[in-house]
């Protein structure tokens, strides 16, 4: 007998500490393993850096150094991050945003 997939259940928490200073953690639950990628943004659109990790199922947490994709300290603001979840044919994706306080 077939075992059916789990509906996959991807829910962004928080991250923390926010405001940030020189880290933060972004936290997730998946109902099941999932590859995610974060893309954190400044307000007027600019892709400052993308973060990877295979989310295990349960509670996970994703860190960020406060850093660019060019390894600089990020500039003190606002900004916006999506996080998206894949399993299999199965997507999900929030939007949150975060500040940094140098």
């Amino acid at each position: 007998v077939p075992t059916a997939t789990p509906v996959f259940e991807f829910k962004l928490k928080t991250n923390y500490p926010n405001p940030l200073k020189d880290m933060t953690y972004i936290l997730y639950y998946l109902s099941r393993e999932a590859v995610v990628k974060a893309k954190i943004f400044t307000l007027s659109g600019e892709e400052i850096i993308e973060l990877r990790q295979n989310g295990l199922k349960g509670d996970n947490r994703l860190f960020w150094d406060a850093k660019n994709k060019y390894n600089e300290k990020a500039s003190s603001g606002v900004y916006i991050y999506c996080i998206e979840a894949i399993s299999g044919n199965d997507r999900a994706k929030e939007w949150s945003k975060l500040s940094v306080l140098r």
